[in-house]
């Protein structure tokens, strides 16, 4: 064999004997069998490992019949030894594979299933007065958020 066909042999093992990392979110849900949303894109139920490529800002969401929807967003960040130049001896030269993993653990609410009777005759007073409103809203009185709705509190006049 000669000295060039040995060194591009060996170059080629070493390049197929690299490992790429293994990049996964971890996701659990207090109780269990949470429906798992990665970037609004339905991909099982908890417990759950998702494998991912690429670092940024991504979305976990998790639906259960009987609790209420929880929803994060959060930042994916870069390893140090996922930059060009780093990278290309990290992920293909590298024979040791190394593990990067992000843990999610949830803890659902339960619905209660009580859904509070809006005032009707405050809902319509105020739909009203928008709607006879200018592009600046209405003027002379504003409801007040404490004290509930229909609860009308003077306001300065506008210069």
């Amino acid at each position: 064999m000669t000295p060039l066909l040995r060194t591009a042999l060996i170059l080629s093992l070493a390049l197929t004997a690299g490992c790429q990392a293994d990049r996964r979110i971890r996701v659990v849900s207090r109780p269990s069998g949470a429906q798992v949303y990665f970037d609004d894109v339905e991909v099982g139920t908890t417990p759950l490992e998702i494998p991912f490529r690429y670092y940024g800002t991504r979305r976990l969401t998790l639906e259960k019949d009987g609790f209420r929807r929880e929803s994060t967003v959060f930042e994916l960040e870069s390893p140090w030894y996922a930059f060009f130049p780093i990278d290309v001896f990290s992920e293909l030269l590298n024979p040791v594979p190394y593990k990067d993993y992000h843990d999610f653990t949830f803890v659902l609410a339960r619905e209660s299933g009580e859904v509070a009777e809006p005032d009707l005759q405050a809902l319509l007073r105020r739909a009203e007065r928008l709607r006879r409103a200018g592009p600046l809203g209405p003027s002379g009185t504003r409801e007040s958020a404490t004290e509930g709705a229909g609860t009308l509190l003077p306001l300065e006049p506008r210069e």
